[in-house]
């Protein structure tokens, strides 16, 4: 990956985005942290691939770490936080502590798996988690919800990789699809 501004703009945009939803989410109410943290996570990979793709190229490693984080504990965390942003605090402290659980386990186990299963893991994680938001949020007729979660899958599925869209490098359009996902989910995980 070459450094380019209109990317690092881009993803600089998208931890804008992740800023805010932390911000939002948490309010002051400790009990929704598992949004707040999915945000944050997903935040900080994309405000070190601000810097990365604005040139400084030593930090390469650390952004494609941090970002296989996200996208298997910080993006899972966010469709947890969709599917428990309505329910009572008893019901969510429930779902807290499996979610914590689980992902503890799925953090050790793909770092003891090879690159490809831990890609393959990856995806099927966070689509898993981003499938639950949007088919909890369509239940609800939770519309933003709905369009966020769907909006990080249609990312990661569709939007992401290498080459350019319209003269534009396709993981910009990527971060700019997310930053908008991201300012939908965090308008549902906001404290009512």
């Amino acid at each position: 990956m070459t450094p380019s501004i209109h990317a690092s703009w881009t993803d600089a945009i998208f931890a804008c985005a992740c800023l805010l939803g932390v911000w939002t989410s948490a309010g002051r109410n400790p009990r929704r942290w598992m949004a707040a943290s999915g945000f944050l996570l997903v935040g900080t990979a994309a405000s070190v691939g601000t810097f990365r793709l604005g040139g400084v190229t030593e930090l390469a490693t650390l952004h494609d770490s941090l970002s296989a984080w996200a996208g298997l504990v910080g993006i899972p965390l966010l469709g947890a936080g969709v599917m428990a942003s309505r329910v009572t605090n008893d019901v969510r402290e429930r779902i807290q502590s499996r979610v914590a659980v689980l992902a503890v386990v799925l953090t050790s186990v793909v770092f003891l798996a090879d690159a490809q299963v831990q890609d393959q893991l990856r995806t099927l994680v966070a689509g898993g988690a981003m499938v639950g938001a949007t088919l909890a949020s369509l239940r609800r007729k939770d519309w933003p919800g709905a369009l966020g979660a769907v909006g990080v899958i249609v990312a990661g599925l569709v939007i992401s990789g290498e080459g350019l869209w319209v003269g534009f490098p396709r993981y910009g359009w990527f971060h700019l699809a997310m930053a908008a996902s991201m300012v939908a989910i965090g308008r549902v995980t906001r404290p009512h």
